[in-house]
């Protein structure tokens, strides 16, 4: 299902996977076309290249891509946002030894239509304030996304520095079952439209709720900093999750990583 959305909630929408490192990282850049996110983390999704526009791109600038990330000796991602890749770039990039990673869809919320889901009893909320809830966070989040625990400590360190900003437009949750950290996320305020980021629960907490209740409790935090729209992109496996609250697919972004 598909609805006009106002132009700033579509753009949003477009730029949930670039606008996620801006409060981390002043290692963005558009060129010739192309997004770069490059964090220097060791983890795909924390360095890339996000591209709106789908048609081919010359052998040259894949080459220049890959050539800069292997100098960096990171990992990588390649985003093409929308409309599906045409068969030769595909192909291409298959042959460059990336991997495809499938169809993250783009999700957006008015967050009036907000459904509240069934919630697991004894299930609490932290917002991360200290440097050990924000390693507690860290780990978890490196388990759900499948990270090396090598890259917590960075991570850590690249997110200390914004939780000791005063300014409280991006903040990251924690979800408590009996005690124990099970699932994550985080939150960036941009006007009206709040991004939903890190979305994660731990293999012990998943089809029982956690991952609802977390989105449930970033959504009304938002709604309480006067947001009306809620955006993300959703893993293949979050959909249904992001579905059931309320949220609607607009686009697809097709997902390409790459190790170094």
């Amino acid at each position: 299902m598909k609805s006009l959305l106002e132009p700033e909630i579509k753009q949003a929408i477009s730029d949930v996977w670039v606008d996620m490192y801006k409060p981390l990282t002043s290692q963005i850049h558009c060129e010739d076309g192309l997004w770069h996110v490059c964090t220097g983390l060791h983890g795909h999704l924390f360095n890339g290249i996000r591209k709106t526009e789908t048609q081919e791109i010359s052998e040259d600038a894949i080459q220049e891509v890959i050539e800069r990330y292997k100098k960096l000796k990171l990992p990588f991602c390649w985003i093409f946002e929308n409309e599906p890749i045409t068969a030769s770039l595909f192909k291409r990039l298959i042959q460059l030894h990336f991997q495809y990673m499938g169809e993250y869809p783009g999700m957006w919320l008015d967050l009036k239509k907000l459904i509240p889901p069934t919630l697991p009893p004894q299930m609490t909320f932290t917002v991360v304030r200290t440097e050990e809830e924000l390693f507690e966070w860290a780990k978890l989040t490196a388990i759900g996304f499948n990270f090396s625990q090598d890259t917590v400590s960075p991570y850590v360190s690249m997110h200390l520095e914004h939780l000791q900003k005063t300014d409280t437009s991006y903040y990251h949750l924690l979800g408590m079952l009996d005690g124990k950290a099970v699932a994550t996320g985080s939150l960036l305020v941009q006007g009206k439209t709040a991004g939903l980021y890190n979305i994660t629960t731990h293999p012990i907490a998943q089809r029982k709720g956690a991952a609802s209740s977390l989105m449930y409790a970033l959504c009304l935090e938002a709604i309480k900093r006067g947001c009306e729209y809620a955006v993300l992109s959703a893993t293949p496996m979050g959909t249904k999750v992001y579905e059931r609250l309320g949220f609607i697919s607009d686009r697809t972004f097709s997902v390409f990583v790459k190790e170094n």
